[in-house]
């Protein structure tokens, strides 16, 4: 009699499905499945070495101990091999920080199918025989690697038929300070580490953490860079090496599609040829004004730039590149600009640059001042995404209201994201509307509010018993009711304008320091927080605690009426270890929580 196999049981060997899901699993349970069966196996082992970070999971205590036999449980040089000789040809990308992991790569023969190689600081990670050895050798005992010269000596056969095949020359310099043993290793990494780049022809990208001090002995960029300049499908390229020249870096790569740099000392000069394949372009440090003009108009393509400002050195070099964004910059198809610290000098610059721009989309910058806002708005009509980050430290003034150009002036804005800056509310009543209702991200100041003084606020909720002063507290108690009247006025007004931004995700409205709540927006029910019931996508909300007047009436609102809401600001104690304990605000906070337990508290970070 045969059998029927049961549904669940025939998909389970389906070995398609087996692999579909098999990419959503972390390595420790990839492992588990290539254990179950050889159908399992068979599936999911591309995906177990797909990603190989020897940083990661068990890696690092096996590398440690490989070659100490006492506790590497045979897991030597030899395993580690014959295992990257097994499964090396599923490596798609490989972060290398031990020495081992980039010998055995190469060594093996079989790792010619990296996509996307990364070398961090091999030199930096250090054995259990290779520590003894280093402690030895501080206490001028014999060395305890006797074998060391054995392996040396056959790296450095491979390095010369390294040199032969091509790639430039790599040769060791005299050793200076350190000792011979250590340099003729770091010249044997580097060289095998270049290898590695030749024997996969389909490389598309290469991460380099390590920096030119650790790497000081050979003549490491120029040998990678022109071996990488020959493959036709390297596309990306992030290094963390000291660049003496970027342009002419840059023009080296003819097929490089991004590039970003960590270095603190990128001095360039202006790009001489047309760079159509690049996009994205990425330097922490400031860069000279001509170079940055060189890139606008050298770079047709680019669609994100990342640069930490403008160098400016002499008042020529503004008045130079002004000239230039004016006159012989034509519009480009950038979309996304990150600026770090920004001056007066700088907006002026930048001003210059934007009507450039038209198509920008993402900005992140330091503060701007009202001019440059104003230009921005005026020029650039897709903006989406709007982040200004303010130095708490800078002596250059805020510009009050910056805030409602982009409201009123960008109708594709989904995120504003900014700590000092304010919108003022007086200003709602002179009938402009925000044209932004896709804005999901909102976080500012809002400013421009009164609040009752508090000889105000005892006068109006106190009933006089004297008969002497009666028309006198008659009028205070009237005075003080208009004013209150007034001020519910423009709550309204404010939350009207807030309950219209009906896809918000993410509400966080600050409080300025110096104002200390007066001004500032309250969240009561009393002064119309109720219309933002429309806010149902609400996710992350804040405030600054007690000073926003919130009670227990407007809690038990915020957890009626926002079901998606998982961050909350304003309730959790501050850090500070000064900080004065404040009995009231830990009973809302506890109140709360017993409301949602499922929202987590956090405390600002502006």
């Amino acid at each position: 009699m045969t059998m029927t196999r049961r549904p669940s049981e025939e998909a389970l060997s389906l070995l398609e499905l087996v692999s579909l899901i098999s990419y959503f699993l972390d390595p420790p349970d990839l492992f588990s499945c290539v254990q179950v069966s050889r159908l399992w196996n068979k599936a999911a082992v591309p995906s177990l070495w797909h990603t190989i970070n020897d940083s990661e999971y068990q890696w690092p205590k096996i590398l440690k101990a490989h070659d100490y036999p006492r506790i590497n449980n045979g897991k030597d040089r030899n395993w580690i091999r014959a295992t990257f000789s097994k499964y090396g040809a599923w490596i798609r990308v490989l972060s290398i920080h031990w020495r081992v992991t980039l010998e055995v790569a190469h060594f093996c023969g079989s790792c010619t199918n990296i996509h996307t190689l990364i070398l961090s600081n091999p030199f930096k990670n250090k054995t259990i025989l290779e520590e003894k050895e280093l402690r030895a050798g501080r206490r001028g005992e014999p060395r305890i690697r006797p074998r060391e010269g054995l392996l040396v000596s056959a790296m450095r056969s491979v390095v010369d038929r390294v040199s032969r095949f091509g790639g430039g020359p790599i040769a060791p310099e005299t050793p200076g300070e350190r000792e011979a043993s250590v340099q003729q290793r770091e010249w044997t990494m580097t060289s095998l580490f270049h290898r590695l780049i030749q024997q996969n022809h389909d490389l598309s990208g290469v991460r380099l953490s390590v920096t030119l001090q650790d790497l000081q002995t050979v003549d490491f960029p120029s040998s990678i860079y022109d071996t990488l300049a020959s493959k036709r499908r390297f596309y990306v390229l992030e290094n963390h090496a000291d660049c003496n020249d970027l342009g002419a870096l840059l023009e080296t790569l003819p097929h490089i599609r991004y590039y970003s740099s960590s270095s603190w000392t990128v001095s360039s000069s202006p790009f001489q040829t047309t760079l159509p394949t690049l996009q994205a372009l990425r330097l922490q440090d400031r860069i000279d004004t001509l170079f940055f003009a060189s890139i606008l108009q050298h770079l047709p393509n680019l669609r994100s730039l990342w640069i930490g400002g403008f160098r400016v050195t002499t008042p020529y070099c503004k008045e130079n590149f002004i000239h230039e964004a004016r006159n012989n910059i034509k519009p480009t198809t950038l979309q996304l600009l990150y600026l770090g610290r920004t001056t007066s000098l700088e907006d002026e610059m930048l001003r210059a640059i934007i009507p450039r721009i038209p198509d920008l989309r993402e900005l992140t910058s330091g503060d701007l001042d009202e001019t440059t806002i104003l230009t921005l708005v005026e020029c650039c009509r897709q903006l989406e995404t709007v982040t200004l980050s303010v130095d708490q430290d800078s002596a250059k003034p805020v510009p009050d209201n910056a805030l409602s150009y982009f409201l009123e002036g960008c109708p594709k804005l989904r995120v504003l994201d900014t700590s000092r800056y304010n919108v003022d509310a007086t200003r709602l009543g002179e009938g402009r509307a925000w044209v932004c209702r896709d804005l999901e991200v909102l976080k500012c100041q809002i400013i421009g509010i009164e609040r009752l003084s508090q000889t105000d606020e005892e006068i109006s909720s106190t009933i006089s018993t004297s008969s002497g002063d009666m028309s006198r507290f008659l009028a205070a108690q009237q005075s003080a009711f208009h004013v209150q009247q007034q001020i519910q006025y423009w709550q309204h007004q404010v939350y009207s304008r807030l309950a219209s931004l009906t896809r918000l995700k993410t509400l966080v409205l600050w409080l300025d320091p110096v104002l200390e709540g007066a001004g500032s927006l309250e969240f009561t029910l009393e002064t119309g927080m109720g219309q933002l019931s429309t806010l149902t996508r609400l996710e992350v909300f804040g405030f600054d605690g007690m000073t926003s007047r919130v009670g227990p009436a407007e809690l038990t609102w915020i957890a009626q009426s926002w079901p998606r809401l998982c961050l909350l600001y304003g309730l959790k104690p501050s850090a500070t270890p000064m900080t004065e304990v404040n009995p009231a605000k830990d009973a809302l906070r506890a109140q709360f929580l017993a409301l949602r337990p499922d929202v987590r508290l956090l405390t600002f970070h502006r």
